[in-house]
């Protein structure tokens, strides 16, 4: 995909069985094949004009569907013929969810939309100004700016309450608030360009809250779908290690930027080995270590990784 500009996709509507995570990733390949991809098509399944209302109106109405819609540089039915209103499906489907989170959030537990299923997502872009009313403030004038960190762990306990049907511990949503907030605004930041200060034409950036629920013993083995390093995760790991623990929120952010690695070392990944892209996220993670040029910049990050170890 890295070296061609004209790879084409296809994506199921609905997708019967993911991996922990495995949604996400599926989110933030179709961002970065988006990208990397200027020619390429997304391949929907309609096969007639006349299947293309009921097709778009499904696909736009998953996560997966709406990023792809969104991003894709064209959009063409199952022989090729292009999609014009493929966007305007994927905009009317995000702005009513976050529109019925909004209304929720005046609502009881008991009234709350089932509509928005067990996961909670939050798309946002340039291009299309798109833009979820819970994480940004606009003011007329000038373009949507991102709520503080206080209004992040406010909003990170409602979206807790939402999935969960639990209060979250005041402790639990300072940390969260301030993970959310640095690692957002660190999207809000960069992901609108490329490591080399190029524009990116449509960039798209996100957050989604999804809640794992099994009942059986192995709730693990279930949740990791043969992943190996997944299952070891969380057998091992010390809070998680509780077999009798079958639920579990995963929260994930994606976005169009070039990544750390990228950004800190102001080249492309051609010709570097995985061991030195994780060196250079390493060094771009410790304090006061930022690709920008203000002095102030680069404790963000820093405070996310101590605040991760100390939830």
């Amino acid at each position: 995909m890295v070296n061609s500009s004209s790879c084409d996709v296809q994506i199921p509507t609905t997708l019967r069985r993911s991996q922990f995570a495995g949604l996400a990733l599926l989110i933030q390949f179709l961002v970065t094949w988006a990208k990397q991809c200027p020619n390429g098509r997304l391949f929907t399944h309609v096969q007639n004009p006349s299947d293309t209302e009921g097709q778009l109106r499904a696909l736009s109405e998953t996560d997966h569907g709406a990023v792809a819609l969104l991003a894709a540089p064209r959009v063409v039915q199952v022989k090729g013929q292009l999609i014009y209103e493929a966007e305007r499906y994927a905009l009317r489907a995000v702005r009513a969810n976050h529109t019925q989170f909004l209304h929720d959030l005046g609502a009881p537990s008991s009234a709350h939309s089932a509509a928005l299923g067990p996961s909670l997502s939050f798309l946002c872009a340039d291009g299309p100004e798109l833009y979820p009313p819970s994480l940004y403030h606009s003011l007329q004038g000038r373009r949507p700016f991102l709520v503080d960190a206080t209004d992040f762990g406010t909003f990170a306990e409602t979206c807790f309450r939402r999935l969960t049907h639990t209060p979250i511990p005041q402790e639990t949503r300072t940390a969260l608030g301030l993970i959310l907030y640095e690692v957002f605004r660190n999207t809000d930041d960069w992901a609108r360009e490329n490591w080399d200060d190029t524009a990116i034409s449509r960039s798209i950036r996100g957050l989604r809250f999804e809640v794992h629920h099994h009942k059986e013993a192995d709730a693990f083995r279930f949740f990791s779908r043969g992943s190996r390093p997944l299952e070891t995760f969380f057998t091992r790991h010390p809070v998680l290690e509780d077999q009798r623990l079958h639920t579990i929120l995963e929260i994930s952010v994606f976005d169009s930027g070039s990544g750390l690695a990228q950004r800190w070392l102001r080249r492309s990944l051609d010709g570097l080995t995985a061991i030195d892209e994780y060196h250079a996220v390493i060094e771009c993670l410790k304090p006061h270590k930022s690709s920008s040029a203000e002095t102030h910049r680069g404790i963000g990050l820093h405070d996310v990784m101590l605040a991760l170890t100390g939830c």
